[in-house]
Formats: C-alpha cells, structure tokens, sequence
C-alpha cells in the first residue's frame, strides 16, 4: 500500500467508519462515481465525498457511518474537514519526502 493511500485512510478513519464497503462500492458505481477498486473502501469513501462534495442525504445509505465526536457536522462540512486535512498532510509528505532544495549560487 502507498503512503499517500494510507495517509488517506488515516484521515478517513478519524471521521468515519466503513460500516458495508459493498453497500458502498454498489452506491458508487450506481452514480456513476470514479473509484479505484484496488485501494481500500475508505479510500472510496473519500473518492465518494471528493465528487459529490458532500451532498447526498444519508451516509447510512452508502455503508458510512459518522463518528460519534462529528455527528453534529452536515456531510458539506465533514468533506471540508477530510479535504483541508488531507491536503495539508499530503503537502507536509511531499515536503519532507520528495521536494528537492533549490540551489542558489
């Protein structure tokens, strides 16, 4: 597994829960969402929210579950809240592991 797919799910499993990937993988592929089936379903539940931004009625409906300390958030905020953190992780891994200094003479 990449790190930046781990990072990914890290940031998911602080918000939500993966209750039925298969309920999950059948909500997407009925809306005709883009996901990868070779990463694991939280990482679908991020592909889920990046497309749609947030705005579905129930996450019961799609096998996701809130955690408990989020519950009070609309889905439009909890995707604001999974965008902003993973960002900001991915540029903090980019910066420590892969940006090359720039030399001056």
């Amino acid at each position: 597994m990449s790190r930046i797919t781990q990072l990914m799910m890290d940031v998911v499993n602080r918000y939500l829960l993966v209750i039925d990937a298969d309920q999950l993988r059948q909500s997407l592929e009925s809306h005709g969402l883009r996901y990868r089936k070779d990463q694991p379903p939280e990482c679908w539940a991020y592909d889920m929210f990046r497309q749609t931004k947030g705005r579905f009625a129930r996450l019961a409906d799609l096998g996701l579950s809130k955690l408990p300390e989020i519950e009070s958030l609309s889905n439009h905020e909890l995707w604001e809240c999974l965008h902003h953190e993973f960002l900001t992780i991915s540029e903090a891994h980019y910066e420590r592991y892969f940006r090359q200094p720039l030399a001056f003479d």
